[in-house]
């Protein structure tokens, strides 16, 4: 029972974290040069719960031209960027993911102390 409880305990933290890389990257989505953060998550120790591995920087959609701008079309009209990595529909994406777990978690930990409420209720 209290592994369940630790479990959740530590992906509310990693959920937490995923959500500052996510919140640090749509805060740089017009910073030029910028790489977007992407987090790697892992299993806690002994095998229970999840922990935070890694954050990496995403290089991967790197423009091949450095010195050339990149044009993104919104609906405020075209804003500059210069070889900056942030995909705001991968953000949301994430941060969707990352607020689902979060609470799911958050029930996980309500429920358990709701079972615990009733178990120091019960009379003998």
């Amino acid at each position: 029972m209290q592994t369940l409880l630790s479990s959740s305990v530590s992906a509310l933290g990693a959920f937490g974290v995923g959500m500052d890389v996510v919140a640090h990257n749509i805060a740089n989505l017009n910073t030029p040069f910028f790489k977007a953060g992407r987090i790697e998550f892992e299993t806690g120790p002994h095998g229970h719960g999840t922990q935070v591995g890694a954050i990496h920087r995403d290089v991967s959609l790197t423009n091949p031209y450095p010195f050339e701008q990149v044009d993104v079309m919104t609906d405020a009209g075209i804003i500059r960027r210069e070889d900056n990595t942030v995909q705001i529909e991968r953000e949301f994406v994430d941060m969707l993911s990352f607020e689902h777990g979060y609470s799911a978690n958050v029930k996980v930990v309500q429920s358990y102390e709701q079972m615990l409420g009733s178990l120091l209720d019960m009379k003998i």
